[in-house]
C-alpha cells in the first residue's frame, strides 16, 4: 500500500476503497478460498489502520475501530464476535457511490 498516495483521498474514497476489499473477501469466503478471503481482510485491515492514523473525527475513529474488531473477528473466524460480511459490504458501499 502506498500511505502517501492513500493519505491524499478523502475519507469518503477510503473507505469506498476498503468497500471493494470488503467485497472481494466475501466473494473468497463465498468460494471458500481461505487464503484469498485471509489476505483481502490483510488488506482492510492496512487500511483501516492507515486511516485511524490520520486526521478523522473522532467519530470516524470509533466507527473504524468497530469495524477493525469485526473485520478482525472475522479473519480469525471468531464466534465471539457477531459479523455479518454482508452487511459490512452494504455499509461500505454507501461511500463508494460518494466518490
Amino acid at each position: 500500500m502506498n500511505i502517501e498516495r492513500w493519505n491524499k483521498f478523502t475519507l469518503h474514497q477510503k473507505l469506498g476503497n476498503i468497500g471493494s476489499e470488503v467485497a472481494r473477501a466475501r466473494l473468497w469466503d463465498d468460494k471458500k478460498d481461505i487464503l484469498a478471503r485471509n489476505m483481502s481482510l490483510h488488506r482492510i485491515l492496512e487500511m483501516l489502520d492507515a486511516t485511524l492514523e490520520g486526521n478523522i473525527p473522532m467519530s470516524a475513529k470509533k466507527e473504524l475501530n468497530k469495524t477493525k474488531e469485526l473485520v478482525s473477528g472475522w479473519h480469525a473466524n471468531s464466534k465471539d464476535i457477531e459479523y455479518s460480511p454482508s452487511l459490512l459490504e452494504e455499509y461500505f458501499t454507501q461511500f463508494a457511490y460518494l466518490i
